[in-house]
């Protein structure tokens, strides 16, 4: 739910969410807590967990956006053609028979 208020934020309002004010404003469209968030924000409670996550990715070698892991099996960074997509999705099935 706030994942999907934060990119209606971004894209849809286009204001800079850089900005703690526009985050929290997003936190209470999705329906949680404001006072919860500002905590969170002001804090590092998640702080390791974010930056284990980011090195896992980082050594899984995506360093463009969009990336896209496809069943744990194929990564696609950047903008591809369909072709890229069907021959992932052939590799797939092939595998599954």
């Amino acid at each position: 739910m706030l994942k999907t208020e934060l990119l209606r934020t971004y894209f849809c309002f286009a204001v800079d969410l850089d900005d703690q004010q526009h985050l929290l404003e997003a936190v209470t469209r999705a329906g949680l807590d404001p006072i919860r968030a500002k905590q969170v924000l002001a804090g590092d409670e998640f702080a390791k967990e974010v930056r284990q996550e980011e090195q896992r990715y980082q050594e899984l070698g995506i360093h463009s956006v969009p990336s896209m892991i496809i069943n744990d099996q194929y990564l696609v960074q950047g903008a591809q053609p369909p072709e890229v997509f069907i021959d992932i999705f052939e590799k797939l099935l092939d595998q599954a028979a």
